[in-house]
C-alpha cells in the first residue's frame, strides 16, 4: 500500500504568531528566541510565516510591527506609525523610481521597436513623476501646506502643488 502524501500547513504556527505578536504593548520588542518558542520553527528562516502574520494583523488590526535585524520586531507606537512606517516606504518608493529610471537611462531607442520606445517612454514618465512626489521636497511641501485639523489635503490641490516642485 503506498504511504499517503502528506501536506504541512504553516496556518498553526502563524496562528500563535499572531497571538503572540497582538498580545505586545507598543513599543515592545520581541525577540526572535520568543518568537521561535511560540511558533516550534526558527522564525528567521521561515521569515514568510512572521510576514504573513505581521500582515494580518496590520490589516485587520492596524498593529504595525517593524523588523529589528538579529533582535526580533517591535510594535509601533501611534506617533510611530504616522510617521516612521510611511516615511520609509515613501524613501523605499522614492529610490526604486531612481532605480529604475537609472537602469532606463542610455537605452538606444533607436534599437528597440515602436511599442517597445512607447512602453520606455511611458515608464519614464511614470517614474519620473513618483520619483517627483516621493522626495523629501515633496514631502515638505505638502507638510508646509497641510493643516494639522484637516483629515486629508484635498487631491486638487494636493495635485497642484506638486506639479510646481522642480
Amino acid at each position: 500500500m503506498p504511504s499517503p502524501i502528506i501536506t504541512t500547513s504553516r496556518a498553526v504556527e502563524r496562528a500563535a504568531l499572531i497571538d503572540l505578536l497582538r498580545t505586545a504593548d507598543p513599543g515592545a520588542t520581541i525577540t526572535y528566541a520568543e518568537l521561535d518558542a511560540v511558533a516550534e520553527l526558527k522564525v528567521q528562516r521561515n521569515r514568510h510565516i512572521l510576514a504573513a502574520a505581521r500582515a494580518d494583523l496590520r490589516d485587520e488590526e492596524q498593529i504595525v510591527f517593524e523588523a529589528i535585524p538579529k533582535i526580533g520586531v517591535r510594535r509601533l507606537t501611534d506617533p510611530e506609525r504616522a510617521t516612521v512606517a510611511p516615511d520609509r516606504r515613501r524613501r523605499k518608493s522614492f529610490r526604486q523610481a531612481m532605480y529604475a529610471l537609472k537602469e532606463m537611462h542610455g537605452l538606444e531607442k533607436a534599437a528597440l521597436t515602436d511599442g517597445d520606445r512607447q512602453q520606455v517612454l511611458g515608464r519614464l514618465a511614470l517614474c519620473s513623476a513618483i520619483a517627483a512626489v516621493a522626495s523629501s521636497r515633496a514631502l515638505t511641501k505638502v507638510m508646509g501646506v497641510a493643516s494639522p485639523d484637516s483629515p486629508m489635503l484635498p487631491v486638487e490641490q494636493t495635485l497642484t502643488m506638486l506639479a510646481r516642485i522642480k
